[in-house]
């Protein structure tokens, strides 16, 4: 018997793994919906020993930008967490001087 599985069906197999492990609610909602947003209206409904690379790719085309300037405010974000490291550290040198 040759069972088609879906995208959508394993995506929803793997979420119900991923939801035992240690991640926080509001992680496992902002992963579900971007899945819902981004990848199920596309490629949800393919089969999965059809997809191929290219139709991921078409999918997530759209939100490219999207990541890249998440990307870019994280990395922003730890510049200048590293920054303020530094300065508290060299105060701490001076005062200590």
């Amino acid at each position: 018997m040759n069972r088609i599985i879906l995208l959508k069906k394993l995506l929803l197999i793997w979420f119900k793994l991923k939801s035992s492990s240690n991640l926080k609610a509001d992680t496992l909602k902002d992963i579900w919906r971007s899945l819902e947003l981004h990848v199920l209206p596309y490629i949800g409904s393919i089969a999965i020993t059809e997809i191929k690379a290219r139709d991921f790719i078409n999918a997530l085309e759209p939100i490219k930008l999207l990541l890249a300037k998440k990307v870019d405010k994280s990395r922003l974000y730890d510049i200048n967490k590293n920054h303020r490291r530094q300065i508290s550290w060299s105060k701490n040198l001076v005062s200590n001087s």
